[in-house]
């Protein structure tokens, strides 16, 4: 908490799940407008004290590894993050999930960092999903998140579909008017 008082949430609690859930949802909410202005104006963002990321490129001990010169950036299913320089064999940085502070917040700012640089066509991402026939994004998951200002997951965990938040990413309606209208699926 804000005044240094910690809690401490395990298995005891029904529903375990459903509240971590919730946190990271809120947390993300909370984190991400700030962490994408500090991106957007030129700073860099530490999740952790492994890995941090700016417009630049990747930053860790405090080298920077430019985006020109990635070779491959691959998230694992488990949140587990590699990144290997062009023309070396071994990875410059792993970093296991539970070093990187924020992931949900971390995935929609690489996302949005790589974007227009090659490093975006060396991203292997487990977490894009291919969209069915009646759902054409525009962009990746991590690229709608960024534009739109939210994790595009959540809003799909709350039932909205493809096709209504991609309204929000047209400019038909904003985020805003989505939630006010709430979720087609639970009308």
């Amino acid at each position: 908490t804000r005044d240094g008082r910690q809690v401490k949430l395990d298995m005891t609690y029904e529903r375990i799940l459903q509240l971590g859930i919730a946190v990271q949802k809120e947390t993300g909410n909370l984190l991400l407008p700030a962490a994408q202005e500090i991106l957007r104006s030129g700073g860099a963002v530490a999740f952790g004290e492994h890995i941090a990321l700016s417009m630049r490129g990747f930053i860790s001990a405090g080298e920077v590894l430019p985006w020109e010169q990635v070779e491959k950036i691959r998230l694992t299913s488990t949140a587990d993050l590699s990144i290997q320089r062009q023309g070396t064999r071994l990875p410059w940085k792993l970093v296991m999930h539970h070093h990187i502070a924020n992931f949900r917040v971390f995935h929609t700012l690489l996302h949005e960092a790589v974007k227009g640089t090659p490093a975006e066509l060396r991203l292997e991402d487990p977490f894009e999903r291919s969209p069915s026939q009646d759902e054409a994004p525009s962009a990746n998951i991590g690229t709608v998140s960024a534009a739109i200002g939210t994790d595009v997951r959540d809003l799909l965990m709350d039932g909205y579909t493809m096709p209504e938040i991609q309204r929000v990413v047209q400019g038909e309606i904003t985020l805003a008017e989505l939630r006010r209208a709430g979720p087609a699926s639970k009308k």
